[in-house]
């Protein structure tokens, strides 16, 4: 696991359940093995997988990001006189993962080539 619930309420201030905490960071976790390709084998320790501060970090933001824009998820603008909502399409280049691609920034040193399978069958 990337961290302990108790160690990112170390960081973050939410009234967020332990267990759905516990969830975000599985979920976390999947996503950017997922999305880097890398399993992060070569940094076990005795056994168990020892993520990087960077990343740690990375999944601290991402998940106050969560905290802060999950009533807001979707929007791209929105403007009060003569009310008018735009929205972002969740298919665009510019989202991963369910986030904005400016976020997951300090993913890429971990990003791993990925080679087809099956190629030439």
């Amino acid at each position: 696991m990337i961290m302990t619930v108790e160690e990112l309420r170390n960081y973050i201030t939410t009234d967020e359940t332990d267990p759905g905490l516990d969830l975000k960071l599985q979920a976390l976790e999947r996503k950017i093995q997922g999305y880097t390709n890398n399993n992060f084998r070569r940094f076990k320790v005795n056994g168990v997988i020892e993520y990087p501060p960077d990343i740690k970090e990375g999944v601290i933001e991402l998940i106050k990001y969560d905290i802060a824009m999950k009533d807001k998820i979707g929007i791209a603008s929105e403007t009060i006189s003569r009310h008018s909502v735009s929205y972002i399409d969740p298919n665009a280049g510019e989202n991963a993962m369910g986030y904005p691609k400016d976020k997951l920034g300090f993913l890429k040193p971990y990003m791993c080539a990925q080679f087809g399978q099956g190629v030439g069958v």
